[in-house]
This record gives structure tokens, C-alpha cells and sequence, in this order.
């Protein structure tokens, strides 16, 4: 996923292109930027939830 990202980011950073998402979305682009924050968090604690769960089922077998 954090290569995914890594692959992705000149293009998420670029502000037309979140000009468009804002506009196809009808929203504004601060919000839009909030969203990624967001969605950012979401991802890094959902690899460290999912790196743990691993390590306990490993753990358990």
C-alpha cells in the first residue's frame, strides 16, 4: 500500500488534479485535502492493526 502511495503522490499533490477531484465530488478543495489527511491516518493504522493481528495469529498457531 505505502508504494502504492509513494507511485501515486506528485499526482495527489497536484493541485488541478484536486481541482477536478473537488469538482466532480462538488466540494471544495480544502476539503479535499482534509479527506487525504484523513484517509492517510486510516491507512497507517489499519497496516499497523493488520502487522499485529499477524504477528498474534502466528503467535497462536
Amino acid at each position: 500500500m505505502e508504494k502504492l502511495y509513494q507511485n501515486y503522490l506528485p499526482l495527489v499533490e497536484s493541485v488541478a488534479f484536486k481541482s477536478q477531484i473537488a469538482k466532480e465530488l462538488r466540494t471544495r478543495r480544502e476539503r479535499m485535502g482534509q479527506a487525504k489527511q484523513l484517509l492517510l491516518r486510516k491507512i497507517k493504522i489499519n497496516q499497523k492493526l493488520t502487522e499485529n493481528l499477524y504477528a498474534v495469529n502466528r503467535l497462536s498457531v
